[in-house]
């Protein structure tokens, strides 16, 4: 009986409303509960190549300094 007294209080229309805020609301949080651990996980995997972008990045310049020493003497 309280469902049919929310209705009759809010309307067609507000009652609608109100289910449609419900089942988007579930449904955000049941799409952020499985998407969340994946987009970890991808920014993990995107930290780590960031990091060994940046490690061929100095090992290149060491291994010019490298060759530019060699070529001085």
């Amino acid at each position: 009986m309280a469902a049919v007294d929310l209705g009759t209080q809010l309307g067609k229309k507000g009652f609608k409303n109100l289910i449609d805020k419900a089942v988007k609301q579930s449904v955000d949080m049941e799409l952020a509960a499985k998407l969340d651990p994946r987009l970890a996980a991808i920014e993990s995997r995107i930290a780590a190549v960031e990091t060994r972008l940046e490690v061929a990045e100095r090992l290149a310049k060491l291994e010019a300094e490298v060759a530019a020493l060699k070529a001085e003497k």
